[in-house]
């Protein structure tokens, strides 16, 4: 199951309850997203899969990709004021995971 275009996401420590994050740009699993309206970001993300599971309710989750946790930012994940920026770090990588 991908990751959607645009989706909602609650941050951490934040006094924001929600952000809307819109996809930039994608190439494999990475991928450029925008979020906020009045003051943009932008997070260039490495996608990972997270495998079958089983959940507590007993319910199963098929394979689908994960975007990364606060945690993983600065390894899978990283913040951008300006978008030039952004673009420079999604063309670094996507040309890295191309190699």
């Amino acid at each position: 199951m991908p990751l959607p275009l645009e989706f909602t996401r609650k941050l951490p420590g934040s006094s924001i309850s929600r952000l809307r994050y819109t996809q930039v740009k994608r190439t494999g699993n990475i991928a450029l997203y925008q979020f906020g309206r009045i003051d943009p970001g932008f997070e260039v993300v490495r996608i990972r899969i997270a495998k079958p599971h089983s959940l507590p309710s007993g319910s199963s989750l098929p394979w689908h990709e994960v975007y990364p946790s606060t945690e993983d930012f600065g390894r899978d994940g990283w913040y951008y004021r300006h978008e030039e920026d952004a673009l420079k770090k999604f063309h670094e990588l996507a040309e890295a995971s191309e190699k």
